[in-house]
């Protein structure tokens, strides 16, 4: 971190218009939220029961009369899609998206134009 602190204070020593740089840094990781979404599956059932429909008519008596069953099974869950990761830099904090679990530290770039 001391390294990237002196290079860049080396930089802006340097007039901006001489050259564009950047830099690689490490900051510090402040806090990680997963970002859940919900995953479905459906499953075709073979040899599904026929239930005699109590309630919904006579259109509903017609489609149990010629067997036309709905026998797909829908699951879901929630599954990690991201992560939501809050880090701090220069006295300022960041937040930014993520494929994976941060550690305490995540990479960080600085250009200087």
């Amino acid at each position: 971190m001391k390294f990237s602190l002196l290079a860049l204070l080396w930089a802006l020593l340097i007039p901006a218009a001489a050259f564009a740089a950047e830099f690689y840094g490490e900051a510090q990781v402040t806090g990680s939220v997963p970002i859940l979404k919900t995953v479905q599956n459906r499953e075709q059932r073979e040899n599904c029961p026929a239930i005699k429909p109590t309630n919904g008519g006579l259109l509903a008596m017609i489609n149990w009369d010629l067997a036309n069953r709905d026998c797909t099974k829908v699951t879901s869950r929630q599954v990690i899609s991201a992560y939501r990761v809050s880090y701090f830099w220069d006295d300022q904090n960041f937040t930014r998206i993520f494929a994976k679990p941060p550690g305490n530290t995540v990479p960080i770039k600085i250009s200087i134009d």
